[in-house]
């Protein structure tokens, strides 16, 4: 009977450690979507709803406002990056609305 309950403590353990390596696999930088597929810049979050846009003019973090949105002209995204340690709004313009 003794044996019988630590093998299956050893399987519930062993299910449970697969498990929690294969859900932090996911937010491993460079694995999975790198860049998003409607703007071309690099995502931030595993779900590619902020994307950092770095140009010459700055370098901002933006945040889908309609994520599920394919086209790229009714995309909208709220930029901001840090001046003197606040968040402010991003100063670069999105390059494919120039």
């Amino acid at each position: 009977m003794k044996r019988k309950v630590t093998r299956i403590s050893l399987a519930v353990l062993l299910l449970t450690a697969g498990m929690v390596a294969s859900a932090q696999a996911q937010f491993r930088p460079g694995e999975g979507q790198t860049h998003d597929e409607v703007t071309g810049l690099l995502c931030v979050t595993p779900a590619c709803d902020t994307v950092r846009l770095d140009t010459r003019e700055a370098r901002c973090i933006c945040r889908k406002l309609n994520p599920s949105e394919r086209r790229l002209s009714q995309l909208q995204l709220q930029c901001s990056t840090t001046e003197q340690g606040r968040w402010v709004e991003c100063p670069a313009e999105l390059p494919w609305r120039r």
